[in-house]
Parts: C-alpha cells; sequence; structure tokens
C-alpha cells in the first residue's frame, strides 16, 4: 500500500475552511477610511491581523488539498493494484501450477509514481503542520498527544518521508539510524551491522539496553522541549539504536483541525469586524 486512508474517512479541515471562508465573506467595505483619519490606526491593525489570518487559511487550505489528493492516490493503487491481481489470478486459473507471472510494466509505474507522488505530500503536510503550529504559537498549547509528536518529529529531525523505510536529515545535528517512513512504502529496519554498532556505543556509554523502553524514551525526546543542539551522548544513541515511532499524521490532521475550530476561528471573526 502507498498509504494511509481508510474507506470513511473524510478531510478534517473541511469544516473549519467552510466555517473561515463563511466569516471571511462578512467582511465589510469601508469606504469611509479614506476620509476619516481617526479610523487609519484601527484600520492599519485590522488589515495586518487580515494578512495573517489570510495566511494561515491558505495554509489549511493547502493541507485539505494535499490530504485529498493522498486519498484520491490511495484509491489508485488500490485500483492499480487490483489489476495486477486480476492479471495474475487470470494466468493461475490457466495454469493452476504456475509460480511465474507475466505482469504488464503499466501497473508498477502507476503505483511507483503515486508512491512518489505520496512522498511529496506527505513531506509537505509535515511541514505545513508544524509551521502552523510555530505561527499560532500559545493560541495552540498545550498541544494534542499526535499533533505535538508529529511536530517533535518534523522539528528535531527535520525528516522527509522516502520510499523503503529511510530518513533523510536535512540541516540536522542528527545522523539517525532508525526508519521513519510515514504511512509509505516500508517497514522499521536498520542494517545489523550499524545498529549492533550503535548498541554497542550505548552500552559502552552507560545506557540500558531494552527495546520497549528505547521506543518510549525516543517518543518522549521528540515531543519534549529539548533542542537537538542539548542532546546528550545517549539520547543521540538512543535515537540510532531503537525505533522512531511513526507519527499518525491523520490523527494529527484531526487535532489539528479541531485547535483550528476552537481555537483560531474566533481569531479570523474578530479579524473581520470594522475598523472603529
Amino acid at each position: 500500500m502507498v498509504i494511509l486512508v481508510p474507506p470513511d474517512w473524510t478531510n478534517p479541515f473541511a469544516q473549519f475552511l467552510n466555517d473561515a471562508h463563511s466569516a471571511l465573506r462578512k467582511i465589510p467595505r469601508q469606504p469611509e477610511v479614506r476620509t476619516d483619519a481617526s479610523l487609519l490606526p484601527s484600520f492599519v491593525q485590522i488589515c495586518e491581523d487580515r494578512r495573517f489570518v489570510f495566511d494561515i487559511v491558505e495554509r489549511i487550505e493547502a493541507l485539505a488539498t494535499a490530504f485529498d489528493r493522498l486519498r484520491a492516490l490511495d484509491q489508485s493503487y488500490i485500483h492499480s493494484r487490483q489489476k495486477t491481481d486480476g492479471v495474475i489470478a487470470e494466468q493461475r486459473a490457466g495454469d493452476p501450477d504456475r509460480v511465474n507471472f507475466k505482469v504488464p510494466d503499466e501497473p508498477l509505474r502507476e503505483r511507483d509514481q503515486y508512491a512518489r507522488e505520496a512522498r511529496v505530500l506527505v513531506a509537505f503536510a509535515y511541514y505545513e503542520m508544524s509551521t502552523v503550529v510555530t505561527l499560532l504559537g500559545g493560541l495552540f498549547k498545550p498541544l494534542p498527544t499526535h499533533l505535538e509528536y508529529l511536530v517533535g518529529v518534523r522539528n528535531k529531525m527535520l525528516s522527509h518521508p522516502r520510499r523503503d523505510a529511510f530518513v533523510k536529515n536535512s540541516s540536522s545535528a542528527l545522523t539517525l539510524g532508525p526508519i521513519l517512513h510515514a504511512n509509505l512504502v516500508g517497514a522499521e529496519s536498520w542494517v545489523p551491522l550499524l545498529r549492533d554498532w550503535y548498541l554497542q556505543k550505548l552500552k559502552d556509554a552507560g545506557g540500558w539496553l531494552d527495546d520497549d523502553k528505547g521506543v518510549a524514551s525516543n517518543v518522549a525526546l521528540l515531543r519534549s522541549g529539548v533542542r537537538v543542539a542539548k542532546f546528550t551522548l545517549i539520547d543521540r544513541l538512543r535515537l540510532k539504536s531503537y525505533v522512531i515511532r511513526e507519527p499518525d499524521l491523520l490523527q494529527s490532521a484531526s487535532e489539528m483541525a479541531a485547535l483550528l475550530e476552537a481555537k483560531f476561528l474566533q481569531e479570523i471573526r474578530d479579524a473581520c469586524r470594522p475598523a472603529r
């Protein structure tokens, strides 16, 4: 599978965007500002507030589009996989003992393209979601569990999901051995020789060796406010030695949509008021 999206899934940002657009359509025209200098300070502030609101809404529109496309890719991937399965079933029906099948290249190329596009969209979603959290600052605190973890992974590892379960770190102080596959093709794994090296270094540094505790420690570290530059040697070795749990992208999106509806929608409505 490429991703991701269950059959009954609906875009979590749809309601917020509907409510936001409803509010934005009510921005009043104020031609009197041109002739009444006393309104100008308030009008300038309102314009600045609106520019910020427009930026956030446009980012959420882009995120909503990305998630809609991820769902479409998921369905396209399933359809392509079914075409391949149908070809194999037809050949097997003619020869029940057959073990090698002639599969056309086109469905394979399709699925590869779907996976590539999905990687781009997931990387974009990580970036924009973490950016919105940063822009809205204290308004979103405390962050709910899934969103907090996704933002921690994105901001500390600067990770871009890649096929076959590898992580690319961009300008990060970390060089990671574990896997983040971000709901894409692949599974959590290491090159055994490298992991054995990391585990031995962790042991030599005085760290404990425990898979379950290692995963929990990594999650806690990535969710924490500790900056990468402050990670200890043992912190880094644990990140290299144990699984980094994959953030739940859909749950994170649902949590962000709920926060926007509960805590930012009123900011939009306030920005739509007339200057006084």
